[in-house]
Formats: C-alpha cells, structure tokens, sequence
C-alpha cells in the first residue's frame, strides 16, 4: 500500500493511466464466460443451489463481498450465515458436521493469514470449502474441494473489485435457476416486504 500511494501521488490520475484501469477491467470481464464454463463453476453453482447450510467465510478486504453475496443468496434460500474473524461463530466453525455444511470462501490479495489458516484447519478436518479467488498460486486453491480464478485488476492504492462484483452476480443468477421452490420463496418475501412497507 505504501508503494502505491507513492505512485499515485507521482503520476496523479492521468488519462493514460486511466485508461489503462479501464483496459484491464475490460480484459478481466472477458474472462469470465471461460470461467463459467468450467467444471468447478458448475460444482460452486450446484453447491450453492443445494439445501446444506451454507457458511460464506471471509476475512479483510476480500470480505467487503460477502455481504452482497449472503443479502442475494438470503432471498434465493435459507440457512446462509457470514463469519469473518470478528464474528463469534469463527472459532466454532470446527463443532459443525462437516458433511452436514458447505462452506464457500472468498479470498482475493493479500491473502489474509487468519483465513488462510482458518481454511487450511477446516480442510483437515474434511470440511467442504468452495474457494473464489484470484490466482492459481492462492494458498485457497489448495484447501478447496472446487475454486474458480476471478482475475483482479491491481491499481491505485487499493485493487479494484468491479470483475468479482460482476463474477457473483452471474454466479448467483445461475444457482437460482437450479433452486427448487424459488419462484415461491421470493414472491413470499416480496409479500412481506409490501406489507412492512419496506421500500419507500
């Protein structure tokens, strides 16, 4: 973070280098229909579509998703809980029935040690871990029954997220297509949203 403060405060936001974040993000869009296609794609899809509870875990920056991903994931279906280091069931995750949950992962650079190690101990205890990450050099790849690469673009002082954005918006929309009952779970929802006058 330092060196890229320090390069941004040097070359300052110029139209080439601009156009160079933009460039980048295009490129890793593009990247994505090639993601979908493969067999640990499908695997994630299925996963999250099945009835198991479902534990998204995450940790620092990479986190900032999740709560995007289990607001979605909570109007498709049930039993969707969010732990990150700070949340009380971390140190717990270990109690459940590891062929009684699914637990899909979310790291992205700079891979965070507690989640790294968090994932490495769930793993050897034959919990299921579906991984979404960056690279295949992530420590994630290694503890995942499935994971997907999402490429990220790096700039600036922080990397920019708009292509895993994208990824888990086409990754839900396929897994409710595979849920059975959704129409009627969301149009329940819908129900009690309008009788709570949930939205202005």
């Amino acid at each position: 973070a330092p060196k890229r403060l320090q390069f941004t405060e040097k070359h300052g936001i110029k139209d080439k280098y601009m156009h160079s974040i933009f460039d980048n993000e295009l490129a890793n869009m593009e990247k994505l229909g090639s993601i979908m296609e493969t067999d640990e794609y499908k695997k994630i899809v299925s996963m999250l579509a099945s009835s198991k509870p479902l534990i998204l875990l995450s940790a620092r920056m990479s986190s900032t998703i999740v709560p995007y991903v289990q607001y979605i994931l909570n109007k498709m279906r049930g039993m969707v809980y969010k732990y990150t280091p700070s949340s009380p069931q971390w140190d717990t995750i270990e109690l459940a029935d590891p062929e009684n949950v699914n637990i899909l992962a979310v790291m992205m650079p700079r891979y965070p040690r507690v989640l790294v190690e968090k994932c490495q101990r769930l793993k050897e205890k034959n919990f299921h871990i579906y991984g979404v990450t960056d690279s295949e050099f992530s420590p994630l790849m290694e503890c995942s029954d499935a994971a997907v690469c999402v490429p990220l673009t790096v700039s600036s002082i922080f990397d920019i997220y708009s292509t895993p954005m994208i990824f888990f918006n086409i990754l839900l929309r396929d897994a409710a297509k595979e849920i059975p009952g959704i129409s009627k779970r969301i149009e329940a929802i819908e129900k009690i949203e309008l009788e709570n006058k949930v939205y202005y």
